[in-house]
């Protein structure tokens, strides 16, 4: 007798601008569960606003935000206390198209839990990412 495998599945926020950068992440994410964890599923929800994600987090829970910082409507590091503010206990990751580490020490002073770059994604480094950041993955 086969043993059934629970199904899991993750709310993911992504508050980014870049359509092409969204549907990366979404990709990227795929992968990782094809590639790693084939019971889990993330159910994106894409808003290129920081304050349509900061509603949609008022409404209901997450368990994972991603967060571009340069926004139509916030550029900036103080777009992550926003977020985190909202998120409650959702790590908050932060999606960068530039590496540098005074800016990746300042993300997570600012509460951030995680720091992606864009260019740099891979299924691998997501799912380090993921491990790190959240509990129970």
């Amino acid at each position: 007798m086969e043993a059934s495998i629970t199904s899991i599945e993750y709310k993911v926020l992504l508050i980014e601008d870049n359509s092409g950068d969204a549907r990366l992440l979404e990709m990227t994410l795929d992968k990782v569960t094809e590639k790693h964890a084939s019971n889990i599923r993330f159910n994106v929800r894409w808003v290129n606003l920081l304050e349509t994600g900061i509603q949609y987090l008022r409404l209901q829970d997450y368990q994972l935000v991603f967060l571009d910082l340069s926004l139509p409507d916030s550029n900036g590091l103080h777009s992550i206390e926003d977020i985190v503010a909202e998120a409650r206990k959702a790590p908050v990751i932060v999606l960068s198209g530039t590496m540098d580490q005074t800016l990746y020490d300042d993300v997570l002073d600012h509460g951030a839990q995680g720091y992606v770059l864009k260019g740099d994604l891979t299924a691998d480094k997501l799912l380090l990412i993921l491990k790190s950041t959240m509990i129970g993955f």
